[in-house]
């Protein structure tokens, strides 16, 4: 049979109810009147350190909830000034430098130009019964890059033999080309050039073949053939 409870509040209540008793006639239940006083003097003990721990605990919530406040304040405070140091280097004619470096921090990093726009391929081609032939291609840009748009030119002879024709920029990569000559005046393949361009970046163009009929020579630069039926 347990006699002494587990915690150490439950053993300090439990004594402390029962040492006035015992201290009345110690004899009588086998103690000694010093024994009983040396135990009062252990509960009285382990009584004020509990008290002592338990209004440190208090304490130290109480100290760790001010640390948490008083830093969120601190990093509110940090933010804006970096955001107040950022917006002056902005303003800086000089381009900034000056402030970072005036504020002993790291100037920023100038980013790397963006690679040019990708090469069409996997070119396709349709031809309507109006005459007009709709082209279609994929391309793979850069990641992260925006607006690329799509040059469309026309060779009706060799190209370096006949000037190229310009039929328009296209923002997908689809192109229906609305202006070719008769069927009858159609002498040989047609070269097509699809150029991606974003801005003042200009992708490597990509011709390709669309021969009418029978098939005729190929021009001298590389090109992928296609026939047009």
């Amino acid at each position: 049979m347990r006699l002494l409870p587990k915690t150490t509040a439950g053993v300090i209540d439990f004594l402390r109810t029962r040492l006035p008793i015992w201290a009345q006639d110690p004899g009588a239940i086998g103690l000694t009147p010093d024994e009983v006083a040396a135990l009062q003097a252990l509960v009285d003990d382990a009584a004020a350190a509990r008290l002592a721990a338990a209004e440190a605990r208090q304490a130290a919530l109480a100290a760790t909830a001010r640390l948490h406040q008083s830093a969120a304040a601190m990093r509110a405070a940090a933010s804006t000034a970096l955001s107040r140091i950022k917006a002056a280097a902005s303003a800086d004619p000089g381009g900034g430098g000056a402030v970072y470096d005036a504020a002993h921090l790291p100037r920023p990093a100038r980013p790397s130009p963006a690679p040019p726009p990708g090469t069409p391929t996997r070119f396709t081609v349709e031809l309507h019964q109006s005459g007009s032939l709709t082209l279609r291609w994929r391309c793979t840009n850069p990641p992260g890059t925006q607006g690329t748009l799509y040059e469309v030119q026309r060779f009706l002879g060799p190209p370096g033999r006949t000037p190229p024709e310009f039929l328009g920029i296209t923002g997908a990569k689809a192109f229906t080309d609305t202006t070719l000559p008769p069927a009858a005046a159609i002498r040989g393949p047609i070269t097509y050039q699809v150029t991606a361009v974003r801005s003042t970046a200009r992708g490597n163009p990509a011709r390709y073949i669309v021969a009418f009929g029978a098939a005729s020579a190929a021009p001298a630069e590389p090109a992928e053939r296609l026939r047009a039926a």
